[in-house]
């Protein structure tokens, strides 16, 4: 059962009838325990427990130990390749129309894939294992260097969430990969193109676009968990306040992992907006954001919505080697980064944001590229890129709004001031910025970096670019990972999803890219 979770904990189908455990003693007094797991629902396949407990008593010979220790290893040698599961094909001319016909069936290790274009609407709530989820799966082909995926159009539906969500995941270690996910715009169709609340969801290779929200998360029975969402596309998703991504797990500790993701053409809110208590946002592009490209804060403080006994703060992100370009959408473009608090009811993360070698790109005047609202215990700024482009001036740092409330005036007894820590190094701050942090050490001003083609997105230094072989070194570290870039972020979704290894250099370049030689 251990192995079938991949964590360690009690089977939590040990006391099922699908489970058959008999004792057996024979004449030497040797207990010989044989057990039979309930199959798929464990995501294995009928293995035996065999538990020969006298071998490893002590004053046994060391043959017997031996032969207990290859018994075992040979079990866990069954289970490994016992796992497995069913393989549904899903779409027009196969045996299932649609996911929904077999999404109450699935078990973990289940594959389902899609094979052509859809309308549907579906809610998975059956629970995958670590190393064997449930996977639905577009078959995809790749035609003049793009992905072509599958489309799900959504339809609408009678879920657990009403009419509102066109994809629901309540199951945990599921994984959606290789689908084009749209139509949520509400009206007589969902206004939600998936909704998840559950942990270890896995969201690869999609595209989501035309979308009031793509992706949504609330707390509801079940706290949530950890989400991954790489070599993703949001186009042209969000209406009024509601974002492209809205992410929010109450699970302390929690982690929210956003890499090499491609977002532009926000139609309203933002792009990502996350309540996780840890994020780690790296190697994306985010371009054209219609408010803020990125907002994270904490969690909202109300009994109904959680529990407030569990205390998600302080809450930490990391956020490397992305590039915010403001662009030129229909939106108010207002701050690239609001970090920390909300309101009264979300008043602030109290937690530590890591901003390296990042390139922000500024085009709206007067913008700032951080604001920071609320309860925030540090800010560090590392080898960033701060560059106005065809405006008169903008802001690098702001210091929002500060509340009232008890967790904000508890917060600044224990520290002392409401103002957050802020220190940094080795950045490039374009001549036209104003308010810049005066902790911020060694940066390096002027009113071109000089980048390979900036016209046409080529954002690596130039060979005589200031930005060469200029940025900190060695680097702190992150609260959950290096600040170290190990990879570059592209304009696209890459159609072979291979992430485009960035040169080491010591020290290294400001900004994303490392100079080419």
């Amino acid at each position: 059962c251990a192995l079938s979770t991949g964590q360690g904990k009690p089977c939590p189908y040990k006391a099922s009838s699908a489970t058959l455990q008999k004792g057996v003693e024979d004449p030497y007094g040797m207990w010989l325990t044989f057990g039979v797991c309930g199959g798929r629902a464990l995501g294995v396949y009928c293995i035996p427990i065999v538990a020969i407990r006298p071998f490893l008593k002590e004053g046994r010979s060391r043959m017997y130990r031996s032969a207990a220790v290859f018994l075992a290893a040979g079990i866990v040698l069954l289970g490994v390749l016992g796992a497995g599961g069913d393989v549904y094909r899903v779409g027009p001319g196969q045996e299932y129309a649609l996911v929904s016909e077999v999404a109450s069936n699935l078990a973990a290790g289940d594959v389902v894939e899609v094979t052509g274009d859809i309308t549907d609407s579906f809610t998975l709530d059956k629970h995958g294992y670590y190393n064997n989820p449930i996977t639905i799966r577009g078959v995809t082909k790749v035609e003049g260097g793009r992905i072509v995926r599958p489309r799900i159009t959504l339809a609408p539906t009678t879920s657990a969430r009403g009419s509102r969500t066109g994809i629901v995941c309540y199951g945990d270690w599921n994984v959606l990969e290789g689908l084009d996910i749209t139509g949520a715009v509400g009206g007589g169709a969902p206004s939600h193109a998936l909704f998840y609340n559950c942990s270890n969801l896995v969201i690869r290779n999609c595209r989501f676009h035309h979308n009031r929200a793509a992706i949504y998360s609330w707390p509801g029975a079940r706290p949530g968990g950890n989400i991954t969402i790489e070599f993703c596309e949001f186009d042209a998703n969000g209406f009024q306040n509601e974002s492209a991504a809205y992410l929010y797990a109450s699970t302390p500790g929690a982690k929210a992992l956003i890499q090499h993701c491609f977002f532009h053409d926000g139609t309203g809110g933002y792009f990502l907006k996350s309540r996780y208590p840890r994020n780690v946002i790296r190697y994306n592009w985010f371009e054209g954001q219609f408010h803020s490209a990125m907002k994270i804060i904490n969690e909202y403080q109300a009994e109904w919505v959680h529990n407030l006994s569990d205390n998600l703060r302080p809450m930490h992100s990391d956020i490397v080697g992305n590039v915010f370009s403001q662009g030129w959408s229909p939106g108010p473009k207002y701050d690239i980064l609001q970090l920390g608090g909300e309101e009264e009811a979300a008043s602030g993360t109290e937690g530590d944001f890591n901003i390296a070698h990042n390139l922000f790109i500024v085009t709206r005047n007067s913008a700032s590229v951080v604001r920071i609202h609320g309860n925030v215990d540090r800010l560090n700024l590392y080898n960033n890129i701060f560059l106005g482009y065809g405006i008169s001036g903008y802001k690098v740092y702001e210091r929002g709004v500060v509340w009232n409330d008890p967790l904000s005036k508890a917060f600044r007894e224990t520290r002392g001031s409401p103002d957050p820590v802020i220190a940094g190094a080795d950045n490039w701050i374009c001549q036209k910025a104003t308010d810049i942090p005066q902790e911020l050490e060694g940066s390096i001003r002027g009113t071109n970096p000089v980048f390979v083609d900036l016209v046409n997105f080529d954002f690596r230094p130039a060979k005589d670019s200031s930005l060469a072989g200029a940025g900190l070194w060695p680097l702190p570290k992150g609260r959950i990972i290096d600040l170290v870039g190990e990879f570059e972020p592209q304009r696209c979704v890459p159609a072979d999803l291979k992430p485009r290894p960035r040169r080491k250099a010591a020290p290294p370049s400001v900004g994303p890219f490392e100079v080419q030689r």
